[in-house]
């Protein structure tokens, strides 16, 4: 099950009535798993060959732009922020200082040369998928 999607629904279940409706508890638990997984399971069993090609599409975009994309750009923003922030300041912290004691966890081989590397591979992966759907669309 996808357990975010649960949870999501079970939070905001629970956020909009405050006054005690809805406790968290099995029976919401139940409801909600209902509610996260009714629509694709129904879709699945309905359309079956329609439901394999969305997964395929959802996999290659969704994958790539969570884990290529979207990361790549964080970094990159982030790097140039902390470059723009230590410039105002008249320092010389370098890009991998988020502040005088953290250095940036996680650092990536090749430094801002592989960041770009890593979103035009990703880029060049999403964007010919975009435009294929949208043909598809427009048909």
């Amino acid at each position: 099950a996808s357990v975010s999607l649960v949870d999501f629904f079970q939070d905001a279940i629970v956020t909009k009535t405050k006054g005690g409706l809805l406790e968290k508890g099995p029976n919401l638990r139940r409801g909600v798993t209902f509610l996260a997984l009714a629509p694709p399971v129904g879709l699945a069993y309905a359309y079956p060959d329609v439901f394999l090609g969305a997964l395929e599409n959802a996999g290659l975009l969704g994958g790539v732009s969570l884990y290529g994309v979207l990361p790549a750009i964080s970094v990159i923003r982030l790097r140039a922020s902390v470059q723009q922030d230590d410039a105002s300041l008249g320092g010389t912290r370098s890009a991998n200082v988020v502040d005088e004691k953290e250095t940036m966890p996680g650092r990536l081989a090749g430094g801002a040369l592989m960041l770009y590397a890593l979103l035009a591979l990703s880029a060049t992966l999403v964007i010919p998928e975009f435009f294929r759907l949208g043909g598809q669309l427009l048909r």
